[in-house]
């Protein structure tokens, strides 16, 4: 696990990282998966993907519909508080 700390830290800290830029939401289904990431829904079955960009009042509707997530308003990004990243170690170290 300590060859992935680095990789961790940077997908939850850095400011370019899509996960501290975007909200995501993702399940996998019976045959692949959906996402809803900011505005954006992708719905990927049998390894095909659909694009949809959502008007900003379906947003909430698809928490609903799609992940059983009831909300009174499309929840923001906050900022992320800057944190050190992990020290780096030589592969295969345990």
């Amino acid at each position: 696990m300590a060859d992935f700390a680095t990789a961790c830290w940077w997908h939850s800290n850095a400011p370019q990282a899509h996960f501290t830029q975007n909200l995501v939401c993702s399940l996998p289904t019976e045959t692949g998966r959906i996402t809803l990431s900011g505005r954006r829904l992708v719905v990927t079955e049998a390894g095909a993907s659909r694009n949809t960009e959502l008007p900003e009042g379906a947003v909430l509707k698809a928490y609903q519909e799609h992940f059983g997530i009831v909300l009174d308003r499309v929840p923001n990004v906050l900022p992320v508080p800057r944190r050190e990243a992990p020290a780096a170690t030589g592969r295969g170290e345990r």
